[in-house]
């Protein structure tokens, strides 16, 4: 629960953020692949924030609001 915790204070640092951040530009964009791997891909910071949302049942847009508060 530390970890998530963690995570999600995190998370609500780069919400603040402005938009122009390396951090939250590195966070919310979209990296360019060449071949997909054909193995599982590795978890993003960005997909294990969105199954802590889900295990903590909050909507993205409300954590973004919460963090805004």
């Amino acid at each position: 629960m530390i970890l998530i915790s963690n995570q999600m204070r995190w998370v609500g640092h780069l919400a603040r953020m402005q938009d122009d951040g390396l951090s939250k530009q590195l966070f919310y964009g979209e990296l360019q692949r060449g071949k997909l791997p054909t193995h599982k891909p590795k978890k993003r910071f960005r997909d294990v924030d969105k199954s802590n949302l889900k295990a903590l049942i909050v909507e993205v847009e409300d954590r973004e609001q919460m963090t805004q508060d």
